[in-house]
């Protein structure tokens, strides 16, 4: 809901003091420049970006509070388990074991990748969310209009098309974009293989990756070091994460680049995960499909 100047001074200004008038007075001004010089951005009721603005009320006086809702602490304990807990545990210990048991690398690769969007989508909720006592909806998950939708389906053809671009030159410079994974995938032909793959890659991938990196990371950095700064830090971070596999580095930089613009668009994460799901889908049913 859009928060208007009127709106904004006639359910706070009774019974408050001069000075707390005089100071959302002041704010809802400011607001109605703001919604008028960045026109589409939409703005919550009282959540401004990663921002809450938390009422309490006391002695019938209104305080508005300016909080921020995450600070350095929480962005690394995020680090620590995305580079170092994470991998060791999960990737270290449990995917030699899913291996034995199932004996399919691509079956036991999705498992895994379940496993890690449990743990990194539970720790967000535990450090980022239900501390502050926020909602989903404080991180970017909120409602899509058609026109997000439209702008979310030129974000994956620009994505398409500069991927292949990326690729090409590549090739041309001797690199190989294939890696274990794509060569899994190639191996195996059934139906049932690739249902998985479209499983782990455009389901569970874009969820769990959209979350962490563009509703915190990028919300966090932008906050701090502009929607530039934002958007180059998440993206390097994005890109770090798909190491080992080097050779689609590029292309992992690229479309962090392209999901991070597309939140800031949209101010939803939604439109990111969907450009997500797409992106990936048509790439393993190209892997797929590919000789």
């Amino acid at each position: 809901m859009l928060l208007s100047c009127c709106e904004f001074s006639c359910s706070v200004i009774i019974s408050t003091s001069f000075k707390v008038q005089l100071f959302l007075l002041i704010f809802a001004f400011c607001e109605k420049i703001m919604l008028g010089l960045f026109r589409g951005i939409k703005v919550e009721s009282y959540v401004t970006s990663s921002f809450i603005l938390k009422e309490t009320r006391s002695r019938g006086m209104v305080y508005m509070i300016l909080k921020s809702m995450w600070g350095w602490k929480e962005i690394l304990y995020l680090f620590v388990f995305v580079f170092f807990i994470v991998p060791v545990t999960v990737e270290s210990l449990f995917y030699d074991y899913a291996l034995k048991v199932i004996g399919n690398v691509l079956y036991a690769g999705v498992l895994m990748g379940f496993i890690m969007a449990v743990i990194f989508t539970t720790v967000v909720y535990l450090f980022c969310i239900k501390r502050y006592k926020l909602s989903w909806k404080d991180i970017g998950i909120r409602k899509l209009s058609w026109r997000d939708f439209l702008w979310t389906v030129v974000a994956v053809m620009f994505l398409i098309v500069a991927s292949i671009a990326v690729l090409v030159i590549m090739e041309k410079m001797g690199i190989s974009f294939e890696n274990s994974k794509t060569e899994t995938v190639q191996n195996d032909k059934s139906i049932y293989a690739f249902c998985i793959a479209v499983i782990g890659a455009a389901v569970i991938s874009p969820i769990y990756e959209e979350v962490l990196y563009r509703g915190v990371f990028y919300t966090f950095f932008r906050d701090r070091y502009g929607i530039s700064g934002g958007v180059l830090i998440s993206s390097i971070i994005f890109t770090v994460v798909h190491i080992p596999t080097y050779n689609t580095l590029p292309v992992n930089f690229l479309s962090g680049v392209v999901f991070a613009w597309l939140y800031e668009k949209t101010n939803s994460i939604l439109s990111a995960m969907i450009a997500h799901a797409l992106f990936n889908f048509i790439a393993v049913l190209l892997t797929f499909v590919s000789n």
